[in-house]
């Protein structure tokens, strides 16, 4: 790597590529964004001139220069794309899911630790303004010692929309795949792995396509964690919803950074991820039985950090917060089967 500068490959850019990892790449200082895969149209280039867009991912692996690539194809290439990419010697920044089965994020992980790469995951919520406020709510002590927490992704699809979403065959890009990492990173982020779980998924609007999930967790302390997300409800729930010994918070999904970044607004702008009118709450009852509220408000991030991390990962070896067994732990949980 020349003068500290990671040199970046993306195998995609649709919306993954072109808002997720582009900007990001390009705005920080320790990354430069060298090529991108563009099979037939050749967007990129239209947006950062000096980019080389190779045709195959092929092309793009047998770059000597490369040392990282983003690995964001589709669900079920994940495996053979991040193996290849260890393979040529280049460390692998991975989109969620990792991999379809535990086996092959397992074998991932063993192969980068022969070749001396680094395998991160790509697990961008936890980076989200009202996933840190909450985390600040819960290392704050305000709630006493945890007893329930509910963490949701609801949305009202219609019937004709929840049609056109891949069916589950083990392949990835259904809903379990889709929204379960991101709301299973954030529990284990939070509470590490518990001691027993259940799954149970439902085919409501259409008998081919899962659109609801869910999964509880059982913890140390009678800890209870709800992990749901539901494409068709008419009324959705807050996204995170904890309840403690001395109070309660509720907070709805509020990050913003998503659409800026589909908006083309970047990282570096001073509005990036500032949240003016989304607040949280925190519920108590006083010593009379008295009911208070008290409005929190969102917590500042951006992405940028996840790519610090990264960065430091592979420059400085400090270890990358989504640890191999937490991912491994996750994608048992995507693939395993309902318990009821």
């Amino acid at each position: 790597m020349d003068k500290g500068i990671i040199k970046t490959g993306i195998l995609t850019f649709g919306k993954s590529g072109s808002a997720f990892h582009a900007p990001f790449l390009e705005a920080h200082s320790g990354f430069e964004l060298k090529a991108i895969v563009e099979r037939t149209n050749k967007k990129a280039e239209e947006k950062y001139p000096e980019i080389i867009s190779y045709d195959s991912v092929d092309e793009l692996f047998k770059d000597e220069s490369i040392d990282m690539v983003v690995v964001n194809s589709p669900d079920h290439l994940h495996f053979d794309h991040a193996r290849s990419a260890i393979l040529t010697g280049k460390h692998v920044l991975l989109e969620k899911p990792a991999t379809i089965l535990s086996s092959e994020i397992r074998e991932l992980y063993d192969l980068a630790d022969a070749n001396s790469r680094h395998l991160m995951l790509y697990q961008n919520r936890r980076y989200d303004t009202d996933f840190l406020t909450v985390k600040n709510v819960l290392e704050s002590g305000r709630l006493g010692t945890l007893k329930e927490a509910h963490f949701r992704y609801d949305f009202n699809l219609t019937a004709d929309q929840i049609g056109k979403m891949p069916t589950p065959d083990k392949k990835g890009g259904d809903i379990v795949y889709g929204l379960g990492p991101h709301i299973l990173d954030q529990i284990i982020s939070l509470f590490g792995i518990p001691e027993s779980s259940y799954k149970t998924t439902s085919k409501v609007r259409n008998s081919d396509i899962i659109d609801f999930f869910s999964y509880i967790f059982k913890f140390p302390n009678e800890l209870t964690v709800f992990a749901s997300s539901n494409l068709s409800t008419a009324d959705q729930e807050p996204a995170f919803k904890l309840r403690g010994a001395n109070g309660s918070f509720i907070k709805k999904r509020s990050d913003i950074q998503e659409q800026q970044l589909i908006e083309g607004l970047s990282p570096l702008d001073a509005s990036y991820g500032v949240e003016n009118k989304s607040q949280g709450i925190i519920v108590t009852l006083d010593d009379q039985g008295n009911h208070n509220e008290e409005f929190v408000t969102t917590s500042k991030s951006t992405y940028m950090k996840l790519f610090d991390d990264v960065y430091d990962q592979i420059m400085y070896s400090k270890n990358y917060p989504v640890k191999k067994e937490e991912v491994i732990y996750q994608i048992e949980l995507l693939e395993r089967e309902n318990d009821f």
